[in-house]
């Protein structure tokens, strides 16, 4: 194709540039980057002239950029959805800017925004739903204008990260459908325990994010979820607070986080990790933000539908709102079995509910063959309330791009045998680890491939342990008082297949917190 050329003007200066195309993208987008670089006075007039015949005119007012004639005529463009944010640490600026085009088939007819910020006002603006939107479209030329005038204003761009066309349509699709039906009403255990559970994820996300939960619409999409969970795995390359921050900069950017005045205002800095200068103390912080960032993603995904289709495309199996897993009440003697082997101690009450995860028993199952394995045994996982929704549905999942900042033993899955020491790990009142403050505690119970143990040298920790457990035959770490010098078992697992959720036990001092499980 010909290239074509076109001149910018204004009063300081002129730029001739040239493109290929015919169509309105083709030309405005080189002159939206060209007037992104250009250096233009606070009140100016640009003019954009085609072939030394059309014209169009934008003004300049500030920092901003407003269309004020076209006489150029090309063909018209289809634009997407641009999803920009800008976070400023030094200032606690926390800001989005969302271009919305009104597409009818293949062309845009005009540009719609979605924007705000914490505090201060908007002018021309409306507040809808917690932002502000354009009262008055802008024409579609200016959408590659507007774009690189907010990238040269500090924005950057996440639409990737936080938009998904097709999730966006599935969720309209699912506004029109009628309600699936996802499991039987025979035992409704299995509701009572979802209900519970996301009621404490909502809990955790309206108090550290924000998030307002009177719109039906989900506040969060699942291309948000994946990219959080991408973004979290660069904490692992973190060993300064300052390094850390950039990564939690940009988790924010991703969920949307929303600043909002109030008895517990959350500002960009009461995420951030202190830059003390020293290490030890710099590292605490790094592991502390880890923690916190896993419970909100995990709470995230808690609060979303499940997803509508499997990888192949084939409809998903739903026994129940986790998914293809059920649950029922144990009786009397397999929870005085789980309680007693654990070593539960008396003024806990304690109700266990066995789980039946059918597609990861398979997957166990599998894992216990292809190895040979066939010593197996029970274990217990302690993690906040918040966390279990997502537990329960994904696994305990290992990544080996994720964090191993604090593991004693390097990447694993880390486990017990006394519930006291996985009590400490839960947000239960006074947990040692997560110092929790919930009436109500969550331990898991797992089955596990134990096959044969590798013991831990006395007082050595590592992350080399995950290597010499697989180049020396073994299945797991079991790191017994004698090997650890802790005060109690743990046992640590290198391959998430070798676990498979069987139970839950939930847990209080009070027995009344128990009551909404009877």
């Amino acid at each position: 194709m010909d290239e074509r050329k076109a001149t910018i003007g204004w009063s300081k200066g002129q730029l001739d540039i040239s493109f290929a195309g015919d169509h309105e993208e083709d030309l405005w987008k080189t002159v939206g980057k060209a007037l992104s670089e250009a250096e233009l006075a606070e009140h100016d007039i640009v003019t954009v002239v085609l072939d030394n015949t059309e014209t169009a005119q934008i003004s300049v007012e500030g920092n901003g950029l407003k269309a004020m004639n076209n006489y150029i005529r090309m063909k018209r463009s289809c634009y997407k959805v641009k999803k920009l944010r800008r976070i400023d640490p030094e200032t606690g600026a926390h800001m989005f800017y969302d271009i919305i085009p009104n597409n009818m088939g293949p062309r845009t007819l005009d540009v719609g925004a979605r924007f705000g910020q914490t505090g201060g006002t908007n002018a021309g603006a409306d507040m809808v739903e917690g932002a502000y939107v354009l009262k008055n479209p802008m024409p579609s030329h200016m959408y590659w204008v507007k774009f690189y005038s907010l990238i040269k204003g500090g924005y950057k761009d996440f639409t990737d990260e936080v938009y998904d066309e097709d999730e966006e349509i599935e969720r309209l699709e699912r506004m029109f459908e009628e309600p699936e039906m996802e499991c039987s009403d025979e035992d409704d255990t299995v509701l009572k325990i979802n209900e519970f559970l996301e009621k404490e994820s909502r809990a955790t996300l309206s108090e550290q994010m924000n998030v307002d939960f009177l719109s039906n619409k989900p506040p969060f999409n699942r291309r948000q979820v994946t990219s959080a969970w991408k973004e979290w795995n660069k904490f692992k390359y973190c060993v300064r607070a300052k390094e850390a921050n950039e990564v939690i900069v940009r988790l924010l950017a991703i969920t949307d986080v929303s600043f909002k005045e109030g008895k517990s205002k959350k500002t960009v800095s009461s995420f951030l990790v202190k830059e003390t200068g020293d290490l030890k103390e710099e590292k605490k912080g790094i592991e502390k933000a880890i923690d916190q960032w896993e419970t909100l993603i995990r709470s995230m995904e808690a609060v979303l539908p499940l997803p509508a289709k499997t990888k192949d495309g084939e409809k998903a199996k739903k026994t129940s709102p986790f998914g293809n897993i059920e649950m029922e009440m144990a009786d009397e003697e397999k929870a005085g079995y789980f309680l007693k082997k654990f070593r539960t101690p008396a003024e806990y009450h304690c109700k266990v509910v066995m789980v039946k995860a059918h597609d990861y028993m398979q997957r166990f199952e599998k894992y216990c063959a292809d190895n040979g394995i066939t010593v197996l045994d029970d274990f217990i996982h302690g993690s906040s309330t918040a966390n279990w929704k997502s537990i329960i549905m994904n696994g305990l999942v290992l990544n080996p791009d994720a964090p191993i900042h604090g593991k004693a033993y390097g990447y694993g899955i880390y486990t017990a045998r006394d519930f006291v020491k996985s009590l400490g790990y839960t947000d239960f009142n006074g947990s040692k680890w997560a110092g929790g403050r919930q009436e109500v505690g969550v331990i898991g119970i797992y089955r596990a491939a134990y096959g044969k143990p590798m013991y831990p040298d006395q007082g050595r920790f590592g992350e080399g342990y995950e290597k010499e457990v697989a180049k020396g035959g073994y299945n797991c770490l079991d790191a017994k008082v004698q090997y650890s010098g802790y005060r109690m078992d743990e046992i640590v697992f290198y391959n998430e297949a070798a676990l498979v959720l069987e139970g839950l036990i939930f847990f209080a001092t009070n027995e009344a917190a128990l009551n909404w499980l009877s």
